[in-house]
């Protein structure tokens, strides 16, 4: 599962390791470069929304078969990969004519020999970026779009200067023989799915689907479109891709990896300030080791997701899925996505990315944790050490929250109102701190965790308060609402 979390920012104008290692040649026999290891102010009125993704399978729109290959980026080697085998060498393509499919008419269905190709192709596309062979490159590219020519020139500039271990790609056996937009020869879209691994910072390759159209000229297939699929769900958008998007600069700060655009110098750097300091101001008041396996994205490319009322998101943080034949089964890794419309906001408010470091520092009790205890704790953390009493709430929010019945919000419901559901999830966790420490609260965090049928938990909170606290969820809730109380 995915687990987004959301910061939407009410009052604008607009809301797990990384070096420069030589590369090397991987046990599984992809190149790479390095490895995994471990190791009284004016601020903005917030107010803050949890989003969950049940699933990260990748859709296969329009794909009438479910058999894929796979095409790797290796060394020395164009393999083609059963999912129920392991990998086989392939001959290197011949530069005879024998091998190249004849041309044909347009509207002929592609061939065994066609999807062959591509994945021929796909596979030294993906090899050209390890080896950092421009040239070799955009010889994978469709010549006759200047504005397509010049985007992947963009693209590939992007991935030299990320810390890429390895590269490859699944292409599907079957797809559709057309594209709008594109014209001279045959086309193919088979499903594409792209595996890039930053093994430094990520567990696993990150796989992303995209839209790829593939031209037939002068008998030889050439990448001629490449873009997000839109049916690929939230992993799918280029928010889980800023290489693909305009010219990013990179900035690496021990195992952290963060990029902005280009166009905004020094823009980079000062984000990965301050995530290294709240990094490590978080890590203290959660009593956790400080961690850094993150990439943190500030660009353009891509967007951060919207809330019922339209508002924008200020920042977001999610997981990116790792798997195989075209299912994303596990977690690779997490992201911070940044609104490039709101860093300056975002930067000079003492909240916002403490809030969601403390989602990625906690992830590992993300587990059936309920919504009030995951982002009440982001909240208790990220005010510290003002408190409560820093929370931001107008009197028409606070005369509604008191209002409201003296109950934990449930996963359903939370998020409906959210000027109220995160400072009563603030005082929850405030008054369950006051009660047992910080330890006691991780504890009961794991406790959550431990559980795998449902969602959000919520049916184990009276349980598992007793326990921990000898409370029931209603002595909590009233205790919150005391707390909430004292502020006026």
């Amino acid at each position: 599962m995915v687990l987004a979390y959301g910061y939407r920012a009410t009052g604008l104008s607009a809301y797990d390791l990384t070096w420069n290692a030589p590369k090397r040649a991987g046990l599984d026999g992809a190149v790479e470069r390095g490895g995994w290891g471990v190791n009284g102010r004016s601020r903005l009125a917030t107010s803050w929304v949890i989003g969950l993704t049940l699933s990260l399978a990748l859709s296969v729109s329009g794909c009438a078969s479910r058999h894929l290959a796979v095409s790797t980026a290796q060394a020395g080697v164009s393999g083609a990969v059963s999912p129920s085998g392991p990998a086989t060498t392939a001959p290197a393509p011949s530069s005879g004519p024998s091998s190249e499919p004849l041309p044909r008419a347009e509207s002929q269905q592609p061939t065994d020999q066609d999807f062959a190709a591509v994945r021929r192709l796909m596979a030294e596309r993906a090899r050209t970026v390890i080896n950092g062979n421009r040239a070799a490159f955009l010889s994978t590219v469709d010549p006759t779009s200047p504005a397509f020519v010049a985007a992947q020139k963009v693209f590939f500039a992007n991935l030299q200067d990320l810390p890429v271990t390895s590269m490859r790609y699944e292409v599907g056996t079957s797809g559709l023989p057309n594209a709008a937009g594109i014209h001279g020869g045959p086309l193919l879209s088979p499903p594409v799915v792209e595996h890039v691994y930053f093994s430094a910072t990520d567990q696993r390759p990150v796989a992303v689907q995209v839209n790829n159209t593939f031209v037939e000229r002068s008998g030889r297939w050439l990448l001629a479109a490449d873009s997000p699929s839109p049916d690929s769900g939230y992993l799918g958008r280029a928010t889980a891709r800023p290489w693909a998007g305009p010219r990013i600069d990179v900035v690496q700060r021990g195992h952290l990896i963060v990029v902005a655009d280009a166009s905004a110098p020094g823009r980079a750097a000062e984000v990965a300030d301050q995530v290294q300091e709240d990094l490590a101001f978080d890590a203290e008041v959660l009593d956790v080791p400080t961690a850094d396996h993150l990439m943190v994205d500030a660009t353009s490319s891509g967007s951060v997701t919207t809330f019922n009322n339209d508002e924008a998101a200020g920042a977001v943080t999610f997981a990116v899925g790792a798997g195989d034949d075209f299912e994303v089964t596990r977690v690779a890794g997490l992201r911070v996505k940044l609104n490039p419309d709101l860093i300056d906001q975002l930067l000079s408010d003492p909240v916002i990315l403490k809030h969601e470091l403390t989602h990625y520092l906690m992830f590992s009790y993300s587990g059936l944790n309920p919504k009030w205890l995951t982002e009440g704790l982001a909240e208790y953390v990220s005010h510290r050490p003002g408190g409560l009493a820093t929370e931001y709430l107008s009197s028409e929010s606070y005369d509604r929250l008191m209002s409201r019945p003296r109950a934990l919000t449930v996963a359903g419901l939370f998020g409906l109102d959210p000027a109220t559901d995160y400072p009563l999830a603030m005082a929850s966790v405030t008054y369950l701190v006051n009660h047992g420490g910080m330890g006691r609260l991780k504890r009961l965090m794991a406790a959550y965790a431990q559980h795998t049928d449902g969602v959000y938990g919520d049916e184990y909170t009276g349980r598992l308060l007793r326990k921990f606290y000898g409370m029931s969820a209603s002595d909590v809730a009233r205790g919150a609402f005391a707390l909430l109380g004292a502020l006026r």
